[in-house]
């Protein structure tokens, strides 16, 4: 299986009282000091805990003060950067179903799920959205073999069915689909993929993050317009491959597998990636430029809006510009295992592998 892990606890049954709100003296250093983060340098702060959790986490966003993150096979649940004693439960799944993926969007999410084995593969998966207080939740896709991967931008939702990655895999190729593209109907994209590991979208854009079918264990990146589909009724990919042959970093997120959503970032002009010893940026036609050289690191996110990019190793959080003019300053120093990190007007967002048993953290950017 590439990336099912089981929760280490079930969000909001096993959660204790938070010991860690913003304001509250924890121990943790807000200014730099060496109070509860010796190694971190004067003016890196190591963070805050949103609250104190037994579970593990995956993916991560942010927006207007709140984190959305989810629980590996469980469901989607939102902290505000303020912490919370009990994060709010925006989606989960049955125990007969397996949660999968979610999109942040500016009044929903989406997230996918799969259904129950039956006969040997999983039937009734889903896509739903849901508002971000957790209300109207609402399957727009029903019946549904192996969704997995969701993106969305503006009026354009795109969706993966990928039985690649089912257990034992499929042999049907991953197909991305969108529904808004071509009208209110869920509309092939992008066909004949192999094994995908992320999406990311944008008004002019879908790229997608997946395994070049070489068997070598490096990955492309597609880039196919949303006014156009990329399908193709033979073997190939239509989409533009707008970076070949890429080497992932032997360090994988919280889920020790493939499973790079963290890899990959996107500011509605450019995508960026994590290659095993750089950061590059591409553009749809395929221009590429390292932005960070020699550097190994496990997560990436982007601020448009400064024109910044954050990218993470094991232990600390660096901001440099976008365009890959200037040099890295360290923004989060001290920690242990970061795996997602994701960036509102305020703040930085991450969670770790290690410490607080994976706790989503928050620090000013």
């Amino acid at each position: 299986m590439r990336w099912r892990v089981l929760a280490l606890g079930l969000v909001g049954t096993s959660l204790v009282a938070c010991a860690a709100i913003l304001g509250i003296n924890d121990g943790i250093p807000r200014d730099g000091g060496t109070d509860g983060g010796s190694d971190a340098p004067a003016g890196c702060p190591s963070g805050t805990p949103l609250f104190v959790t037994p579970s593990a986490y995956n993916n991560l966003a942010a927006q207007n003060g709140t984190a959305y993150f989810d629980v590996p096979i469980v469901g989607v649940y939102s902290c505000p950067a303020s912490g919370c004693v009990n994060p709010l439960t925006i989606a989960s799944v049955s125990m007969a179903d397996t949660y999968n993926a979610f999109a942040l969007g500016p009044s929903v999410i989406y997230y996918t799920f799969l259904g129950p084995n039956v006969d040997g593969g999983p039937t009734g998966g889903a896509l739903h959205s849901v508002a971000l207080d957790g209300g109207n939740d609402t399957a727009l896709l029903s019946n549904l073999a192996f969704p997995f991967w969701v993106a969305t931008a503006g009026s354009n939702t795109f969706w993966i069915d990928d039985s690649l990655s089912a257990d034992p895999p499929g042999t049907t190729p991953a197909t991305v689909n969108c529904i808004g593209c071509s009208g209110s109907t869920s509309t092939p994209w992008i066909t004949n993929l192999s094994v995908t590991y992320a999406m990311i979208a944008d008004a002019h854009t879908v790229w997608v993050l997946a395994d070049d079918g070489t068997g070598t264990a490096t990955n492309d990146v597609y880039a196919c317009s949303t006014t156009t589909p990329c399908v193709s009724g033979d073997a190939g990919v239509a989409a533009t491959a707008v970076i070949t042959g890429l080497t992932p970093p032997a360090t994988t997120p919280i889920t020790s597998s493939p499973q790079l959503g963290a890899f990959f970032a996107g500011d509605g002009t450019y995508a960026y990636v994590i290659a095993s010893t750089s950061i590059i940026r591409t553009d749809n036609m395929g221009t590429n430029k390292v932005i960070v050289p020699a550097v190994t690191s496990v997560a990436i996110t982007v601020d448009s809006a400064a024109g910044n990019l954050y990218f993470a190793n094991d232990s600390t959080i660096f901001r440099t510009r976008a365009d890959g003019t200037g040099s890295p300053v360290p923004v989060v120093c001290g920690q242990t295992g970061i795996s997602a990190i994701a960036v509102d007007a305020t703040n930085i967002y991450f969670v770790t592998a290690g410490n607080t048993n994976g706790a989503p953290y928050v620090a000013p950017k």
